[in-house]
């Protein structure tokens, strides 16, 4: 692990961007209609990670790490933890992330 970061966000749609050096990566929470899920496109030369659904109290998480990039000769790997505040008038959550690296072979 290379990095780790707890975040508070607020808002119904936050955003936060992670930096790792040069390279950097858009979270987006959204909600649908589907189910609990992430996933990682490139839209307009950016790197979003796009987590739906996630809006338990209790908390939602990936721990088995999740291939979001690879960087020259690095794979970027993410695992996180997020969880909705209730109770307040503005919607807020915790969002606690971890970044591994791993050398391509």
């Amino acid at each position: 692990m290379i990095s780790s970061q707890s975040v508070s966000l607020t808002g119904d749609n936050p955003e936060l961007e992670i930096f790792l050096d040069d390279w950097s990566c858009m979270v987006r929470f959204l909600d649908d209609d589907g189910t609990a899920r992430y996933k990682v496109n490139v839209e307009q030369s950016k790197l979003y990670l796009d987590i739906y659904n996630h809006n338990s109290a209790k908390g939602d998480y990936y721990y088995t790490p999740i291939k979001i990039a690879k960087a020259g000769k690095w794979q970027i790997f993410l695992t996180y933890w997020t969880k909705v505040h209730t109770g307040s008038k503005v919607t807020s959550r915790k969002f606690d992330y971890h970044i591994w690296v791993e050398e391509s072979a």
